[in-house]
């Protein structure tokens, strides 16, 4: 790339007339050939800076993912026993308020600790969404007769790679953190909920996960 370049002036220029107003040659020159460049090269930079900006963003979401496929492998290793399930259900979230996700239903349940490791959204080819970065909150609502939320909100992230066209979302860390001892037993479900923080905020076509746990 050319080095960037401004026009110089020439002695034989002269700036100002004999009444001390600046010449129609210097206006011409600073105003058509000085100034529109450094007004394309302020413009070019400012656009520079924010691709960067944007690329960054995706660069911390990749390696949040990177970080909980990680936490994900070390969790799967210890679920063995106990009354679990899972659902994934492909959504659109739209707006700030709460749209049931997926939900895990139990049966023949027993007093224990409830657990949702590996739970949330994981954006595929298919998801979309329309400003970037969004924000969002995520609850577990324990469905026992009725709904009672025991676990968040929680909030998430999610940043769309404006170049690829590819979302990544960002569970909070507190879902595989999660873990509650439940007295309820029988027929027990759980269900996810998700909202964003912004009422014209969307993302669609966003597969969302549950995997529910229940262990003595």
């Amino acid at each position: 790339m050319p080095a960037f370049r401004l026009p110089r002036l020439q002695s034989r220029l002269a700036i100002v007339d004999n009444q001390g107003r600046p010449t129609t040659t210097f206006l011409d020159f600073f105003n058509n050939q000085f100034a529109p460049k450094i007004e394309a090269q302020e413009a070019a930079q400012a656009e520079t800076i924010a691709m960067l900006t944007a690329q960054q963003l995706v660069i911390e979401a990749q390696q949040e993912q990177i970080v909980e496929a990680l936490q994900l492998a070390n969790i799967a290793i210890g679920l063995t026993g106990g009354n679990a399930g899972s659902e994934t259900l492909t959504m659109d979230i739209i707006g700030d308020t709460w749209q049931p996700g997926p939900q895990v239903d139990l049966a023949g349940v027993v007093a224990g600790d409830v657990s949702i490791p590996g739970s949330g959204l994981f954006a595929d080819a298919g998801t979309d969404q329309n400003l970037t970065p969004l924000s969002g909150e995520v609850r577990l609502v324990e469905i026992d007769g009725g709904d009672t939320v025991i676990g968040g909100p929680w909030a998430f992230t999610s940043v769309k790679d404006t170049l690829f066209n590819t979302v990544f979302c960002n569970n909070p860390a507190d879902i595989n953190a999660f873990l509650d001892a439940r007295t309820s037993t029988g027929a027990i479900s759980y269900r996810l909920d998700f909202k964003l923080d912004n009422p014209v905020w969307q993302i669609t076509d966003v597969p969302a996960r549950l995997y529910a746990r229940r262990t003595v």
